[in-house]
């Protein structure tokens, strides 16, 4: 038997393990779980990284030196072809792919798609691409992700379920 705060009768028995829950109790331990909870969101945010999430996968894709700092972050249902359109619908828009990462977890998928140029116009983009593709969740554009400027993060948020 193994117990975190053992009620009196069940500390002395022999097959007893008494193992200490301290989580973050400590002062200590609270202000590092803050930081990381705000390091986190930050990351989140401004690259569209996820890390620590309890329902999606950990999905990180660093900078490459030839992106335009456009970045496009999708959610979507894990679906048989879904990449394959979402990366052809791009494609038709004259927007290349310098890199990718595309991750899951059950029946939710999130991919991050990096180009090597930027798009006319994001929220047009965006729009048509869930217009289009109707397995689609949300998706966020990310505009100047790795550059000194701040650019536009963030400039279009899209969820089908607020449509």
């Amino acid at each position: 038997y193994i117990s975190a705060f053992p009620p009196p009768a069940l500390r002395a028995p022999p097959r007893h393990i008494v193992l200490p829950h301290l989580g973050a109790s400590t002062e200590e331990a609270e202000e590092n779980s803050a930081a990381m909870a705000a390091t986190t969101m930050m990351d989140f945010l401004e690259t569209g990284t996820i890390r620590n999430s309890v329902n999606f996968p950990t999905t990180i894709l660093a900078p490459q030196k030839n992106s335009s700092g456009a970045r496009l972050c999708i959610v979507n249902r894990n679906e048989p072809g879904a990449l394959g359109e979402i990366t052809t619908f791009l494609g038709s828009k004259g927007l290349n792919i310098s890199q990718q990462i595309n991750t899951s977890r059950g029946d939710i998928a999130y991919t991050v798609i990096d180009f090597t140029n930027q798009p006319e116009d994001a929220d047009s983009l965006q729009a048509d691409l869930a217009a289009t593709c109707s397995f689609i969740i949300s998706l966020r554009f990310l505009g100047m992700v790795f550059d000194d400027e701040l650019g536009e993060p963030g400039t279009f948020f899209y969820v089908s379920w607020a449509q």
